[in-house]
């Protein structure tokens, strides 16, 4: 009960990280449907050796590993000089 009354003014925080962990799911399950997709049309089917939809295809591939591999920072990792932290409770 004390992690509900603590999180109560955060709701649109809470709700936008659940958000972000669905969107994170949805596009690392997709991706082997991708490379299915790659193989099975752009190197072995109707459109076998064509540039545009392999680039295409490689593009979209290299978004969802940028989105995937990009991490915020977190506080402590700044890289400006280190002070004292204060030693409270």
């Amino acid at each position: 009960m004390r992690l509900v009354r603590l999180m109560r003014g955060h709701v649109r925080e809470v709700v936008a990280v659940f958000a972000l962990l669905l969107v994170q799911a949805l596009c690392e399950l997709s991706l082997p449907r991708y490379m299915s997709a790659i193989v099975n049309v752009g190197v072995v089917g109707s459109k076998a050796g064509d540039a545009g939809y392999l680039g295409h295809m490689a593009l979209v591939m290299f978004g969802f590993c940028v989105g995937r591999s990009w991490r915020p920072r977190s506080r402590g990792s700044s890289r400006r000089a280190s002070r004292p932290r204060c030693r409270g409770t």
